[in-house]
């Protein structure tokens, strides 16, 4: 039997009956081959995650997301009304004085430490009078940096608190907040899968409350844009790193395209659409060189990088290089807007995390190619040696204030030195015993700093062990 074009269509299953489209082609009003779990057109303008279907069978990767956080938070209440019995009532009235004293000391160690956990909120009047939830996360912090004060920096009570919080719809801006820095306390102590739930916690509480799309002027405005960020900062330089897919995208989608302006934007006039698609299409559209704007644009570049090389080595296609030149040029706009820094400067020291942010970013976008290209593996040498330089001008004294996640920047420059120790010893170049000292002596300043930072978060320990294990070093 001769079939028409139309129907031979039907039969291998090219055409979808009427209403089987995802919901992304329907409102494109484009054709859909209805694959699962994306189809190819969502696949081909990089919409994989908001490609889902009504027919109940799938579902996209927020609505798993927001399920699992309430799954996960059902279950955190059932264990803790569980083995928490309500106190008495002389003994709630203690804990209140002894939380009250904590609290007061705590506060002034909390706002000299704020920058290492909150770096995009500079100033909030919420900090001096902090319902339950913030009031137990900065009870937490104080004692975990100062030995001199009372109580105890063990996370439980910040997770009770939220969970309570939660369920009393405290403040929400003081709700993520917490979360924010529970979760940077946990990744910075090693505890990464707590600490993603939390991190995954703060996106959903973002994008629920449509933080993502803040656009105002007046001081509610531009508060709840520094909180987007905050959590947008959190979300995009611990999730590539740990393993986390992360939560917001660079979708112009009107219900998840990010709208709010870069911080120090809102009032000016800027381009219409998502800034973060428009800086990463013409990064000079978009100057400002405050250092908040700087931190969340080096976020950016360093989640594209990753997502680059990640992609690059995984496929057997060719490179996107139009990408890989969009983001060569976003690293130089940003090195081009950077002040210096010199062992004599008391600069922020956000400008060391954004310094240490691109030059790790060049790494990570150079790293598919090094193996077969000398200029590009010479490139990603010198962003390790310029992250040395910084490291070498950051003062001891100031280790105690630097954010947890210069670690895993600091690792990705050891990588490129052990990498050049390797080559050369394997005869890939002359195997002069000058350049293997000297990349020895430039992982010994890498690892010392790893080291000191370790008495502050453990998760810096652990890459040590890292190193030296690559290295073949026995650990003392």
């Amino acid at each position: 039997m001769d079939f028409n074009a139309e129907q031979q269509d039907i039969l291998t299953n090219n055409t979808l009956f009427r209403g089987t489209a995802c919901l992304v082609c329907r409102r494109r009003k484009i054709k859909c081959d209805g694959r699962r779990p994306f189809c190819e057109q969502c696949r081909k303008v990089r919409l994989e995650d908001e490609c889902q279907y009504d027919d109940g069978q799938h579902k996209s990767r927020h609505q798993l997301l927001t399920e699992q956080i309430e799954a996960l938070q059902n279950r955190i209440q059932d264990l803790e009304e569980a083995h928490n019995p309500e106190p008495e009532d002389d003994d709630e009235d203690h804990n209140q004085e002894d939380m009250a004293a904590q609290f007061i000391a705590s506060l002034p160690e909390f706002l000299n430490h704020r920058f290492q956990l909150c770096p995009l909120i500079s100033f909030y009047p919420g900090f001096k009078t902090p319902s339950e939830s913030l009031r137990n996360a900065l009870c937490m912090i104080g004692p975990f940096f100062s030995s001199s004060i009372p109580g105890s920096s063990d996370p439980g009570a910040t997770i009770r608190g939220l969970t309570n919080a939660l369920a009393t719809g405290e403040n929400t801006t003081d709700i993520i907040i917490s979360t924010c820095i529970l979760a940077v306390y946990l990744f910075g102590n090693g505890r990464l899968v707590e600490g993603k739930y939390h991190a995954n916690a703060a996106v959903t509480l973002a994008l629920s409350g449509r933080l993502h799309q803040t656009v105002g002027q007046h001081a509610d405005g531009i508060l709840k844009s520094a909180l987007f960020w905050q959590v947008y900062y959190l979300d995009k330089c611990w999730g590539p790193i740990i393993g986390r897919v992360t939560g917001f995208k660079a979708s112009q989608d009107t219900q998840t395209a990010i709208l709010t302006p870069f911080p120090g934007d809102e009032r000016q006039q800027r381009p219409p659409g998502s800034p973060i698609i428009g800086f990463l299409e013409t990064p000079t559209l978009f100057p400002s060189n405050n250092i908040e704007s700087l931190v969340v644009k080096a976020a950016t570049t360093f989640e594209q990088c990753i997502n680059f090389s990640t992609i690059t080595m995984e496929s057997q296609d060719a490179p996107d290089w139009t990408k890989y030149f969009k983001l060569q040029k976003v690293i130089e706009h940003i090195n081009g807007s950077l002040p210096p820094v010199t062992a004599q400067s008391d600069i922020d020291l956000r400008i060391i995390v954004v310094h240490t942010l691109i030059h790790s970013s060049t790494i990570h976008l150079y790293l598919p190619f090094v193996s077969k290209d000398v200029n590009l593996q010479l490139l990603s040498l010198d962003a390790a040696r310029a992250m040395l330089t910084v490291i070498q001008a950051t003062r001891p004294s100031r280790y105690q204030y630097l954010d947890p996640i210069l670690a895993f920047y600091w690792k990705s420059a050891a990588d490129v030195f052990i990498r050049e120790k390797i080559s050369v010893e394997l005869g890939h170049i002359p195997a002069e015993e000058s350049v293997v000292r000297g990349l020895q002596n430039e992982l010994h300043v890498i690892i010392t700093a790893l080291r000191k930072l370790a008495r502050m978060f453990s998760i810096a320990e652990n890459l040590v062990r890292q190193v030296e294990e690559d290295l073949g070093v026995s650990p003392p």
